[in-house]
């Protein structure tokens, strides 16, 4: 079951999963919280502690479906971030029984963020510090990224074949399916796009990017979709 993308976070699960979510930050603030399935929204429990005081809220979100069918071999894109991460893990789907984590979200000016479109909303952790994860529970995953000593985590991701890395001028990369409007995809990156209209006939919402690195063009977020037959799109100034 596959529910229209309208809200700020996209949590990935097919109808009836249950899914958890961790933020991976240092110090004495921690969140957890926990993802229940309803019959349209997501009832989104949070439970945050922060120099021994505790605190709840509750809010509701939809959902979007992730596409699972990457590779699970460890092999992918190895890197070494700097603590405190800067990242939200999630689980893919608690029904699947592959298990599995990817990022959820990426903080603006993060540690994470500074690996521009190498480090992706979406991308699937196949393994931490050199040990393979791809088929564990998010409970061991969090476990292995928490214990991590020193300074530094590594990361090994891989992409879901056929996705677009889209970084918008936050720094937030979001792995984006082709044919997605780019609005939704700044929603995801938590990018403040301007708009004045939806047709993409006032001009109000467009940006320039590099396309691949190189040939730069103007999108129109509100109207434009990811294009095909390309591995980047990368926004950096407001037209």
């Amino acid at each position: 079951m596959m529910m229209k993308r309208h809200c700020c976070l996209l949590f990935c699960a097919s109808d009836g999963a249950v899914g958890r979510l961790h933020e991976v930050v240092a110090g004495a603030f921690s969140t957890h919280c926990l993802l229940r399935q309803r019959p349209a929204r997501l009832e989104f429990s949070i439970s945050t502690h922060h120099n021994g005081a505790d605190t709840a809220s509750t809010s509701y979100l939809s959902m979007t479906p992730l596409d699972t069918a990457a590779a699970d071999t460890g092999k992918g894109t190895t890197l070494r971030i700097a603590k405190p991460l800067g990242i939200v893990v999630e689980e893919i789907d608690g029904t699947d029984s592959t298990k599995g984590v990817c990022i959820g979200r990426i903080r603006e000016d993060s540690n994470a963020a500074s690996f521009g479109t190498d480090l992706c909303v979406h991308d699937k952790i196949v393994a931490v510090n050199g040990a393979l994860c791809a088929q564990e529970s998010f409970e061991v995953v969090m476990d292995m990224i928490a214990s991590s000593p020193g300074n530094y985590v590594e990361l090994t991701l891989v992409r879901t074949q056929g996705r677009v890395a889209v970084r918008w001028p936050n720094g937030v990369c979001v792995a984006a399916p082709v044919g997605e409007y780019m609005g939704n995809v700044a929603i995801e990156a938590r990018y403040p796009v301007p708009y004045s209209c939806r047709s993409g006939s006032c001009g109000s919402c467009e940006h320039m990017a590099k396309v691949d690195g190189k040939k730069e063009r103007r999108y129109r977020p509100c109207s434009a979709k990811v294009p095909k037959g390309v591995a980047t799109v990368e926004f950096f100034s407001q037209y």
